[in-house]
């Protein structure tokens, strides 16, 4: 989607929020904003938002004057993770009321997160996060920025003991109206380690065949999960079809030679199908983005699927 404003009011005045909108002033980014508010309120009151980016090694010092607002603001949290060549293991969340989370620590290969709790009142904290890439020899840096304003998590969440995996486990339902079967991906679905060794136990038990649900998939016969809502691709918002593609081509890239694959591939091209809300640069990045994709596969079928994907993004 189209650069949005960033947030107002508290997060604009600290050294965090001023680098995170100098930084999005200057790169092109893909922006996902959400607010909440608190029950019986009509007034918002907690954030968060997403910022991908792409950037040339050139403009790498960027992301350098941004790791020196981190330092600067360190010494006020009550939570750091620095990550340099992380293990891509997932190592914490950060959630907005319980409705939005991103896990953090797993995409890139560097992070950097604070946490630092509202002096104005403690129940609440703000989240700051940097993930990027490691900058190659005439490749393009990647990475995205989060910010976070709501109540402080208990227990272990936003810590380094968090031990997080994003896992997309489809299951199949029925449309009611149409009677025909429906395969449900609750993409970014972020689990405990124990949970998800549980839940693919259970996936295999249920003896769900990769190949009946690919075929469903084919034929546009798949919902999205999206906060409380089951949606198709046609029914998402820009904000929401951009979370679903991205998650989806991370889970192609880390599953791209494995029968995973045969599932993830063609969500990607079920998603190509309705592109009517996104604008020209949204459109140019989710092409990027498959041409890497298709580099890393080796099944023929999926290559050809890609190709068709990236034609229908396109038109």
């Amino acid at each position: 989607m189209g650069l949005l404003a960033l947030s107002q009011g508290a997060m604009a005045q600290d050294v965090l929020g001023s680098a995170y909108k100098s930084f999005v002033k200057k790169h092109k980014v893909s922006a996902v904003e959400l607010k909440g508010s608190e029950a019986n309120k009509r007034k918002f009151k907690y954030f968060i938002n997403k910022y991908s980016f792409k950037i040339s090694n050139y403009d790498f010092k960027d992301i350098e004057t941004l790791l020196k607002a981190f330092e600067k603001e360190e010494s006020k949290a009550y939570n750091t993770i620095n990550i340099t060549d992380g293990d891509h293991q997932g190592v914490s969340s950060i959630t907005m009321q319980g409705n939005v989370s991103y896990v953090v620590g797993e995409l890139y290969d560097n992070l950097t997160l604070v946490c630092i709790s509202d002096p104005k009142d403690t129940t609440m904290r703000y989240a700051y996060a940097l993930e990027w890439n490691t900058p190659k020899e005439g490749e393009e840096v990647s990475g995205r920025l989060i910010s976070c304003y709501a109540k402080r998590p208990k227990g272990t969440r936003e810590t380094r003991q968090e031990e997080m995996e994003t896992i997309s486990i489809p299951s199949i339902g029925r449309d009611f109206s149409s009677g025909r079967k429906i395969v449900i991906q609750p993409l970014n679905k972020a689990y405990s380690k124990v949970d998800a060794e549980r839940i693919k136990e259970s996936l295999k038990k249920g003896g769900i065949s990769l190949n009946d649900i690919s075929d469903i998939v084919m034929n546009g016969d798949v919902k999205y999960i999206v906060g409380k809502q089951t949606l198709s691709a046609k029914e998402l918002t820009s904000a929401s079809w951009l979370s679903e593609f991205t998650y989806l081509v991370t889970l192609v890239k880390k599953n791209a030679n494995k029968t995973a694959a045969g599932i993830y591939v063609p969500s990607l091209y079920d998603l190509s199908k309705h592109t009517e809300k996104l604008d020209s640069s949204d459109k140019e990045l989710a092409i990027e983005e498959l041409v890497r994709v298709k580099e890393l596969l080796k099944d023929n079928f999926l290559i050809g699927l890609i190709e068709k994907t990236i034609q229908n993004l396109k038109k």
